[in-house]
């Protein structure tokens, strides 16, 4: 079965997808600048590419994020992944691959520490735990339906 996204219109950009515009509501949650489909590139043997964001963090570092509904999509995944080696020619830190949205968490136990990806994405963003995960929760909540306002 093949299940078309809907495209979503948020801050006046035309988002292929709500899972993408809930991106763009995460990071104006977290105050990150973004800019969504800015500019595609030419990977070669690969093809065209045009990332979903390019987002600038506080520090200054700047990444291309590629959201990733379906995590079988190996060619844009192989895309991303091109991308992410030669990035630095670009003055981008890299690539982040996001898909669905979690909360950040970290426990320990008798076999020692343990953290999800969300962690990671936290600790690259350089925010506290409770903040990332106030973030998430606005993304999830967030309803574009008829003139609705995340």
């Amino acid at each position: 079965m093949n299940i078309k996204a809907i495209e979503t219109v948020y801050k006046g950009y035309r988002f292929r997808s709500r899972l993408e515009a809930r991106w763009a509501v995460f990071f104006d949650a977290l105050g990150i600048e973004w800019e969504y489909e800015k500019e595609g590139y030419d990977l070669l043997e690969f093809g065209w590419y045009l990332p979903d964001f390019e987002i600038k963090l506080a520090n200054g570092d700047e990444w291309f994020v590629e959201v990733k509904g379906n995590m079988n999509d190996e060619l844009g995944i192989r895309k991303a992944i091109y991308l992410d080696n030669v990035s630095t020619q670009l003055r981008k830190i890299g690539v982040m691959m996001m898909s669905k949205f979690e909360h950040a968490y970290y426990f320990c136990d008798k076999d020692g520490p343990d953290f999800n990806k969300a962690w990671i994405d936290m600790m690259r963003f350089g925010i506290d735990l409770e903040t990332y995960n106030i973030a998430v929760d606005k993304a999830k909540q967030a309803r574009f339906e008829h003139g609705e306002k995340p």
